[in-house]
Order: structure tokens, then sequence, then C-alpha cells
């Protein structure tokens, strides 16, 4: 009896340890299962039929004599979206390469090695500080206008290192990435190829279809599980 009643307290204090065990790891784990199925997740796109990626538009400039000069350009964006529930936490958008095509139809890295931070659109002087994106609106970031009178592209970043300034006078076909983080929020990249000859308004700019970075086939898997109709996701078409 005596041996039976100690096996039994025996076992009573392993299921206790058993679901203390359990309960910890779901307790640990619970907000990695959380933002995995429903965190925020951005998509980043470009293209012609989604609108507002190539915007002509009035420009004013600061001359060097205190001035105002107004012209026009045209800016080149890409579109953000956060495509989950959750809100997407301080959010910011980098420029992290650039590419030139040689002779030989292959892109090569060019002096560019740093990654600079490009500005949200419309943000009225906060385009540099970090946003918060909530589900399913529309945030476009600028990457790079033209402007009338100007033979140079010009980078939509803070301020331009010396270093850089022949970079944007060049003419050729470059391919710009991007990539778009944020507060526990894997990170996205998207690519564009301009071609540039010097004229404002007769440029080419297409998004690059090739995956950047080259995905893994864990990855896949991962946004294949991701994707699951665990949470119905809601669809808003552009316009």
């Amino acid at each position: 009896m005596g041996t039976m009643g100690n096996g039994s307290w025996t076992f009573d204090i392993l299921k206790m340890l058993v679901a203390a065990i359990f309960g910890g790891l779901a307790t640990l784990w619970l907000p990695f299962v959380r933002r995995f199925f429903w965190g925020p997740e951005l998509s980043l796109s470009f293209g012609n039929e989604i609108g507002g990626c190539v915007e002509k538009t009035p420009i004013e400039l600061n001359m060097q004599d205190g001035s105002k000069q107004k012209t026009e350009g045209y800016y080149i964006r890409i579109l953000v979206r956060n495509i989950k529930p959750n809100l997407g936490k301080d959010c910011r958008v980098f420029l992290v390469g650039i590419e030139k095509k040689d002779n030989s139809g292959e892109f090569i890295h060019t002096i560019y090695r740093d990654s600079i931070q490009l500005q949200w659109s419309c943000r009225s002087g906060q385009g540099f500080s970090s946003i918060d994106l909530p589900t399913e609106i529309n945030q476009f970031v600028d990457v790079i206008s033209t402007i009338k009178g100007v033979n140079h592209i010009v980078p939509k970043i803070e301020m331009v290192p010396f270093r850089y300034n022949d970079l944007f006078f060049e003419h050729g076909t470059f391919r710009y990435s991007i990539q778009v983080s944020g507060q526990e929020i894997e990170p996205r990249f998207i690519r564009i190829i301009l071609d540039w000859n010097g004229q404002w308004d007769s440029f080419n700019v297409e998004l690059d279809p090739t995956p950047f970075p080259p995905r893994t086939r864990i990855q896949e898997v991962l946004e294949l599980v991701r994707n699951l109709p665990v949470f119905p996701r809601r669809t808003r078409h552009h316009r």
C-alpha cells in the first residue's frame, strides 16, 4: 500500500512537472506563433499597373541666391503595404545597393556600398522618421527623381555623400535595391531597373523580377505555411 501511494505521488509530481514545462514552452512560444501567423508583414511593389509609382509633379528648387524656381519632374516610388492585421511599427526604408549594367549586359557593383535611408512620400518634413503602418493602407517611398533642366538623377536621401556625387551624373542602366524593415518585422526587398540618358522625361524604369536576395527552399516553405488560411486575409483592389 505504501509503495503504491509513493508511486502515485511520484506520478502526480511528474504530471505537474510536465504540465509546467509545456505551459512554460507554450507561454514562451505563443508570441512567436502569433507573430508568425498574424504579425505585421510588409509587401513591396512597383509597376505602371499599380499607379503612383512614376509620378509627374511640380517641383520648387532652392537656388544658391536664396530664390525659388518652379519647374517639374518625375518621382519614382515603390509602394509599401502591411498585409497582416497587426500594426507594423517603426518602419524604415533603405537604399542598400546600386548596380550598373556593363558592356556584357551584366549588372556589376558601383562604388555605392552604404545603406542610406530613403524618405517616405508625402510626410511633410517627416519623411526620414520611422512610421507605423496599419493594415492594408498604401504608403509610397520616394526612391529617385528627375528634374527638368537637371541632367542627373536625384536620390531621395537626406544627404548625398560627396564620394557618390559623380555616380548620379552617370548615364546607363542602373539597378536600385531597396529594403524595408520594422520592429519585429521580417525585412522585405525590391529592385527596380532604370535606363537613364540624362533626359528628365525620356527614361524607362521597371521592376526587376529576379528574387532578391535569392530565396532558399526553407524560406519558400515558411512562406507557404505563413499564408495558410489560419486567419482570413482581407483583400483590396488597387484603383
